[in-house]
């Protein structure tokens, strides 16, 4: 499954979440990062996955990636990581909130939770 089906898949599951994915530029770049990350580029925010970690998952769990890509985006955390000084920690924090609101089934299992 590719990005394109996933989104599509998204739609189906959980509409609000999939129509999001429609509005936002989804590539895959394994240079930028390991597995997936949601960033601000100019005007623009982009969803990024490494090729490589995406060909690891089951379809699900694609799609529970890019659910979990865009928790990032509706839940601003890509404006707020810069007022805490441990970015790191943030990310967790986050990550940990994010992966609540999505089905254990679309999450790998080294997921935090």
């Amino acid at each position: 499954m590719d990005l394109s089906s996933a989104v599509k898949n998204l739609i189906y599951i959980d509409p609000f979440w999939g129509h999001i994915a429609l509005g936002l530029q989804k590539v895959y770049n394994n240079d930028l990062v390991p597995t997936a990350c949601a960033a601000i580029v100019g005007m623009d925010i982009k969803l990024y996955f490494n090729e490589n970690f995406w060909n690891t998952l089951t379809d699900k769990q694609r799609v529970g990636l890019v659910q979990h890509e865009l928790g990032h985006v509706c839940l601003f955390h890509l404006i707020h990581m810069g007022d805490y000084p441990d970015k790191e920690l943030f990310n967790i924090a986050a990550d940990m909130t994010i992966n609540q609101y999505i089905d254990p089934d679309y999450l790998p299992g080294k997921c935090i939770l």
